[in-house]
This record gives C-alpha cells, sequence and structure tokens, in this order.
C-alpha cells in the first residue's frame, strides 16, 4: 500500500505498508517507519591493526591519553551554552566539527560491537534461577510456551518457538545512569553499527536487545524494549530508537537539561506524515490546533533562525522510530498498548495481534486490518498520542520541530546546515539541532552515511567511538579533567 503524501515533502513515496527481514535481508521500507535499509557496503577505514596500535599509543586507561582523543573529535564537553562552557569556546572547538577531514565512506568498528556485554540471565535459552518470574502458557494453536511473565500478553508472537527470552547486550560500566539509549537489533554489526558508534561517540550509554535472534515481526521491538527497560538501575531518561537510522549528537548531560526543560514525562519525535492513515484522526481539528499548540518546545536546540519550507509546523505526527521518558513512563506506555490489542483471528504463523485506533471498536480493527492485520507498533504509538491529545494530557509531548527528537523524513541534504559559531548541525527549516536524527526514509541508510560525510567527527569517531566504550565513564573525567 503507498501511502498519499498529506504534505507536500521531498520524502519519496513509500513502498510498502509491512517488513520482514531475516540475517540475510533488511527489511522492506516505508518513509514513516524505517527500522533499518538498504544502502552500499562501506569500504573500510583503517585495519583492526591500525585501531589497536591507536589505543595501545593513547592508553586506555590513561585519563590524558583519553582526554586527548576526545578532544580531537570536538574540544571540551561542559555545561554552558549549548555543550561548551562559553560560547566563545563553542566557536573555537565544536565548529571544527565536520572541517578538515576528507570525505570517506564510514565502517562501524569492530571494537564498538565487540564491547557489547551480555546481561546475565537474559540468554534467549532455557536458564535456571532468572530473577525474573518465569510463566508457562498453554495454546491450541502453538502449545506450551515459557516466557517471562512481563511479556505474558505476547505469548502468541512466534518469537516464543525458538527461545524463552529476549537477550540484552549493554556498553560497558552501563549501571546506574541518568541517560540510555535502547534499540533493538538481531545483529548489532549489521543493523546497530552506526547507531552504537554515534552513541559512543557522544558518550551515550547504549544497551541492544535481540542480538542472535531471528526477526519476524514489529513486536519484537515492542517486547524488546520492555525487556530492555525490565533490566534496568534506577529511574533514567530512556531513549527508545530504530537501530538502522539513527544517529546522535548531544552528550548525556545535554540530552537530559533538554528533556527536563521539555517539562513532559514522555517526548516522541515528529513527522510529516500520518502512518497507517486512520482518517477518523483528521477529523480532530481541534484537538489537532491544541495539541500544535502545546508542542511547541520553545528555545530548546536552537541553532539558527527557522526557514519553514513546509509550513511552519510540519512534523506533527507520533512517529514510533525515536520516543523517550523515564523508565516507568515507557513501561506505562506498553502496558497501555497492550490494553490495545486485539485478536485479528489469523491463520497467518505471525504474531496475530494488531492495535485498536483511537475510539475504534475491535470488529472495526478487525474488518480494516491494517499492516495487513498485523502488529505495527507505528498504529499502536499514534492510538496512545491521540488519546493523550484528547484528554490534554500536558505531560505528552510531540517534537514538533527537531528540539530534542527529529524524524525529518526525506529531508533535502541541502537543508542540513552546521551554525558556524557553534558547530551544531541543524535543519534549516526548524532552526532546531536534535539530539537524535532519525532518517526515515527509503534510502535511510544512504542518507545517513551522506550526514556522516559531509560532518565528519560530528554524528561518529572511529577513534572516539572505541575509546568511550573502553573508558566507559570518559566523559565525567574529561569534564573534571577541563
Amino acid at each position: 500500500m503507498e501511502r498519499i503524501p498529506l504534505i507536500p515533502s521531498t520524502a519519496e513515496t513509500a513502498v510498502a505498508d509491512s517488513a520482514s527481514y531475516d540475517d540475510v535481508e533488511s527489511p522492506r521500507l516505508r518513509e514513516s517507519d524505517i527500522r533499518t535499509s538498504r544502502g552500499p557496503k562501506y569500504l573500510a577505514l583503517v585495519a583492526t591493526a591500525v585501531l589497536a596500535g591507536s589505543l595501545l599509543i593513547l592508553g586506555v586507561n590513561d585519563q590524558a591519553g583519553a582526554g586527548r582523543v576526545f578532544s580531537g573529535i570536538g574540544g571540551k564537553f561542559t555545561r554552558g551554552v549549548g555543550l561548551y562552557s562559553s560560547e566563545a569556546e563553542s566557536g573555537e572547538t565544536l565548529a571544527r566539527l565536520g572541517r578538515g577531514s576528507a570525505s570517506r565512506r564510514f565502517k562501524p568498528i569492530d571494537g564498538v560491537v565487540d564491547q557489547m556485554t551480555a546481561v546475565p540471565m537474559t540468554e534467549s535459552t532455557a536458564a535456571l534461577g532468572r530473577a525474573v518470574k518465569m510463566i508457562q502458557v498453554e495454546d491450541e494453536k502453538h502449545g506450551s510456551r515459557v516466557l517471562p511473565s512481563f511479556l505474558k500478553r505476547w505469548h502468541k508472537a512466534p518469537f516464543w518457538n525458538s527461545h524463552q527470552y529476549i537477550p540484552v547486550h549493554r556498553s560497558p560500566k552501563n549501571g546506574i545512569r541518568s541517560v540510555v539509549v535502547v534499540g533493538h537489533a538481531t545483529n548489532m554489526t549489521k543493523y546497530a553499527g552506526e547507531w552504537l558508534a554515534s552513541a559512543a561517540h557522544w558518550g551515550l550509554p547504549a544497551s541492544i536487545s535481540g542480538h542472535g535472534t531471528h526477526w519476524t515481526n514489529w513486536e519484537e521491538k515492542t517486547m524488546g524494549l520492555r525487556t530492555n527497560l525490565e533490566h534496568m538501575e534506577g529511574e533514567p531518561i530512556v531513549v527508545a530508537s530504530d537501530t538502522g537510522d539513527v544517529l546522535f549528537s548531544c552528550t548525556p548531560e545535554d540530552l537530559a537539561e533538554r528533556f527536563e526543560a521539555a517539562d513532559a514525562d514522555m517526548i516522541v519525535s515528529g513527522e510529516t506524515q500520518l502512518y497507517p492513515e486512520v482518517k477518523s484522526y483528521f477529523e480532530k481539528n481541534e484537538d489537532m490546533e491544541w495539541s500544535n499548540t502545546h508542542n511547541i518546545l520553545g528555545e530548546i536546540g536552537r541553532a539558527a533562525e527557522a526557514k519553514p519550507v513546509r509550513g511552519e509546523r510540519p512534523y506533527h505526527w507520533a512517529n514510533a522510530g525515536l520516543i523517550m521518558g523515564r523508565r516507568s513512563a515507557l513501561i506505562k506506555y506498553i502496558s497501555e498498548v497492550e490494553d490495545l490489542l486485539v485478536d485479528m483471528r489469523s491463520k497467518d504463523e505471525r504474531f496475530p495481534m494488531s492495535c485498536r485506533p483511537y475510539e475504534w471498536t475491535d470488529e472495526q480493527t478487525r474488518e480494516k486490518e491494517f499492516n495487513n492485520g498485523f502488529y505495527d507498533d507505528q498504529l499502536c504509538l499514534n492510538a496512545y498520542a491521540m488519546k493523550q491529545i484528547i484528554n490534554r494530557n500536558t505531560r505528552f509531548k510531540i517534537d514538533q520541530d527537531g528540539s530534542i527528537l527529529h524524524s525529518p523524513g526525506g529531508i533535502d541534504m541541502n537543508q542540513m546546515k552546521q551554525n558556524p559559531k557553534t558547530g551544531r548541525v541543524y535543519n534549516a527549516e526548524t532552526g532546531k539541532s536534535p539530539c537524535a536524527w532519525h532518517f526515515n526514509n527509503p534510502n535511510s541508510k544512504d542518507r545517513m552515511i551522506e550526514a556522516i560525510e559531509k560532518y565528519p567527527n560530528y554524528f561518529v569517531s572511529t577513534q572516539t567511538g572505541a575509546q568511550l566504550l573502553v573508558e566507559g565513564d570518559l566523559y565525567s573525567k574529561n569534564k573534571k579533567k577541563h
């Protein structure tokens, strides 16, 4: 099913309304909800031996050496204007990001993935003595299945045919943190390499669910997020994103400050189109007007004056590829999604549950069969979002201009600019420089690599990516040093 553009856009027309992938092929793609995408194979930047030699020279436990690597990709990360302690300092340091380096294809460093460690007792096979309560579910169609109790509503998912748990892997020293970025990928190297390198580059603790399993459909992304949340300590701010088409551009401190300034429990990125298209949502004119006013995040993330080309606030529909909130808020969100699940009574071997759009009945949902009647987290999020809008929930917000999270679709690369004074990369249409960019379009992988090439050492850095994972706490050490 092709998507009908609702707002003029440079994005390409979507090519599919559902996706499937295995360990060899990427999913079929659509503009609004790309999880991972096709793209060219990238040439290696540096042989592993060169990287190893660099780390030996710098010394992974040498704070001064680590500081030099970190400073080399953009200077001193301290609080103040933007990321830096003064406007003058930001001009001297961050403005160097994306300058002076030859354009080249980027390949994620093996070391970034290699240092991700499995969370104990999250193995996908049977394990005795799990801290999490396990339950056995009997089903006429699927027989007996064992799974964690917090996923009991998902017991019909085909994932449980082969597994009893969703594995979780974390970056080093990823214990109690104020900010954590999470994603789901069946193969971290293939489907989350740039994502991990970008998180490491900005010092963001990362956690990935699903590595080593086999993808069936989108329900595994939601189940993976819930599993990730259940194995976290404390009450961190969690950024949950797709892994195949997302890059980061903020430190943990900057991201946390923006989230607090937004005064919300949960924030989702906005996109230009509603997908799947629930026609009744377009009739909520008064409610959408309230939403557009409520979701103004002011000067958060401001990098330049906005120069709208598609209307002042085109990104007003919720996008499931990039959301954030406190751990408990995201658990609550998933619980509400579970209450929206409708049994589609399918004879197919896939997960037979789909979310009920806001104010729809189960019968209407079965009749319409969005996404061919199978689970789609985008459909679920928009049903949840409409409920929050109708109920005037001021603690739920859609980031409509990329103040923190941005899903710009098929953004023209000429619209990606860099502030010469602060060095921040921003969308000229909104004037905002987000903390996470979701390249949600059919050519997302190509577009993402174009952004990496256009601004070398801004979204990723080969040496620093590996170094940050080794040090774990490099950001705070570098901050104290300076």
